[in-house]
């Protein structure tokens, strides 16, 4: 059938999986998908501990009137 792209190794039809137009074997194909978890459990972890900034272009005096009701600090981007 080819080689593959990841290893360089020679593959048959039956061992073959395209991706892209690109051909992989059974290992590599599943080392791209396991990095790809990793990423993604990755970003998932991280986007967790982010805080979560909310920017006005203008107005927000009904904001402002709240956070002075509860005695919170306002902080200005």
């Amino acid at each position: 059938m080819g080689t593959c792209v990841g290893c360089g190794k020679f593959i048959c039809e039956n061992c073959n999986t395209e991706l892209k137009g690109n051909n992989y074997c059974k290992k590599c194909i599943d080392e791209l998908f396991e990095e790809n978890q990793r990423k993604m459990e990755k970003l998932e972890d991280k986007g967790s501990n982010q805080p979560m900034v909310f920017m006005n272009a203008g107005g927000g005096e009904e904001l402002r009137a709240l956070h002075q009701q509860e005695a919170m600090p306002m902080v200005h981007l």
